[in-house]
């Protein structure tokens, strides 16, 4: 799989140069793109979308196959020993009663194998679940909210309030010249604090006794991805617009309002509600020290938009990815795809740029999950429960600025 993608990689870039060829070629000759030229560049523009797709599928399916192939590693250990106290059972009736809380001790050396933890459920009710699923929830997680990818993440065990100091004015000093007997100017800087707590998102799924029975090989994944995938939208969603009241303070809340875009710059059709040159505004807006470590944050129409800028000689502005799997760049700074962010619209907050490391996430590890099979006892189901407990903030509220969409 791993050459397949490299040469999806490799045919995107190539199809990315033909365009800028075309482009360069037009500019250099100081005239307008043929028809010819323009169909070509729809055409290429198409195909190399339909590569970058395929790219991401098969990106994601390799992440996934791999999650998989680790948890069936994992419990391999588990399968073993406990044929030693039920001989005669396959692999597929083992895995089942480890799932369902049917095994809950094993006689060998060490009750539970390393790497597992008991959770118990009230009662006498229990089950050995491996580690690695919580790894695997993590997984499909991290691929909804890219924040997580970019954001300081601070891992505590409980969730007692975290204090960040903030600084919030510098001191007045630096403006004029003391003279020789003078008096110094005295100021203090402004100093506040951001309390980072942890808010809580849990689910709870559930699938019949006889799904568990029948169908274990890929029950991992399939359990694993239902619960992570709601986890993950509701966490992104906070971190990017949450109000800092009952749910964390997302970036767009706390940080710098970078202005409302013109939209008409170029008189383009992809102007209408931002242009190229309101992006550009807003990412030289950032300090320097910033700018150097900033990335893209965006919604899903506004990254198409994006990829389809150019700059007044017709060169595209959007850059593909030099290797699979890392973000692609716009102004030479990676863009991530964010789902929790506005779709373009008027007066949208779509489109955000900063240095996301001064977004701090806080979160409390490890993530709890338990398995139950009284929860649903009287229509035989299995309930499979997931808590996360989290917050964030961004101290630092200059270090990211958002765009405004022009109100059309």
């Amino acid at each position: 799989m791993d050459s397949y993608i490299e040469r999806l990689t490799e045919a995107k870039q190539a199809m990315a140069a033909r365009m800028r060829e075309i482009i360069e070629t037009a500019g250099t000759e100081k005239r307008d793109l043929s028809p010819e030229e323009n169909e070509n560049l729809t055409k290429w523009d198409a195909d190399y979308d339909r590569l970058a797709a395929d790219e991401k599928r098969l990106l994601d399916l390799q992440t996934k196959t791999a999650a998989g192939d680790a948890l069936r590693e994992a419990i391999a250990p588990v399968i073993h020993e406990a044929r030693i106290v039920t001989p005669g059972l396959s692999d597929q009736q083992l895995f089942a009663r480890l799932m369902s809380g049917e095994h809950r001790g094993f006689e060998s050396t060490r009750t539970i194998p390393l790497g597992y933890e008991a959770r118990a459920l009230g009662g006498n009710v229990g089950t050995a679940i491996p580690t690695t699923f919580a790894d695997f929830v993590t997984v499909y997680e991290r691929t909804l909210d890219p924040i997580l990818d970019v954001a300081t993440v601070l891992s505590t065990n409980t969730g007692a309030p975290i204090v960040l100091p903030r600084l919030t004015t510098d001191v007045t000093a630096g403006g004029s010249v003391t003279a020789e007997a003078g008096t110094i100017t005295e100021g203090d800087p402004t100093i506040s604090q951001v309390t980072l707590t942890a808010f809580k998102i849990a689910h709870i799924t559930l699938w019949s006794a006889e799904l568990d029975q029948d169908e274990v090989i890929g029950l991992e994944q399939l359990v694993a991805s239902s619960i992570a995938r709601p986890i993950g939208l509701g966490w992104g969603t906070f971190f990017a617009t949450g109000t800092g009241t009952v749910q964390p303070n997302g970036f767009i809340n706390a940080g710098t309002n970078g202005g409302t875009a013109a939209g008409t710059t170029l008189n383009q059709s992809t102007d209408t509600f931002f242009a190229a040159s309101d992006l550009v505004d807003l990412f030289y807006g950032l300090a320097a020290p910033y700018r150097g470590n900033a990335s893209w944050q965006v919604s899903n129409t506004a990254l198409a938009k994006m990829r389809k800028f150019r700059d007044s000689t017709g060169q595209f502005l959007w850059s593909p990815a030099l290797q699979a799997g890392e973000p692609e760049m716009f102004l030479n700074r990676p863009v991530y795809e964010n789902p929790g962010m506005a779709a373009v619209a008027s007066a949208a907050k779509s489109v955000a740029v900063g240095d996301f490391s001064k977004y701090i996430v806080r979160d409390v590890v490890p993530m709890r999950i338990d398995v139950s099979d009284q929860y649903k006892y009287n229509i035989d189901q299995l309930a499979i429960r997931v808590v996360t407990r989290r917050d964030g903030n961004l101290p630092d509220a200059i270090a990211v600025r958002y765009q405004v969409c022009a109100n059309t």
